[in-house]
């Protein structure tokens, strides 16, 4: 038993072999996921159809892989708000900076290559440089 736990706070799990090897998703031999939670082990018992773990929720590395996994969502644009802003922007490009040869329906909404299009648009407008520079008379 995990010196300092509640015995009250602990939870026992069975699951047929089949199923426990189909539903647990293992960090290690001692602790595995179990639709989006973590538990801890405590103790097993196996008979000839089924396991038993007797477990510890645990309830902190559950709210961290949930912030892992919404933060890697964030950073991979894989977010209802990040691709709300990614068309929003988009959007806006095309009305300051319609593409020339391409039609606005042909480009993917999310695409990361529609923005290229018009930063490339952008920065041809700007700073492109008239050659030879004007005579001074």
């Amino acid at each position: 038993m995990i010196s300092g736990i509640n015995p009250e706070m602990l939870l026992v799990l069975r699951f047929s072999h089949t199923d426990a090897s189909r539903l647990l998703n293992w960090e290690h031999e001692l602790e595995f996921e179990f639709k989006g939670n973590m538990y801890d082990i405590v103790k097993v018992t196996r008979t000839n159809d089924s396991v038993s773990y007797l477990c510890w929720p645990d309830h902190r590395e559950t709210l961290l892989n949930i912030e892992l996994n919404r933060l890697v969502d964030m950073a991979m644009g894989d977010n209802s708000e990040n691709k709300q802003n990614n068309k929003r922007l988009i959007d806006f490009l095309q009305q300051l900076y319609p593409p020339e040869q391409t039609e606005s329906s042909l480009i993917p909404e999310w695409d990361i290559g529609s923005i290229l299009i018009y930063r490339e648009n952008i920065v041809t407008r700007f700073l492109s440089i008239d050659l030879p520079p004007p005579k001074v008379i």
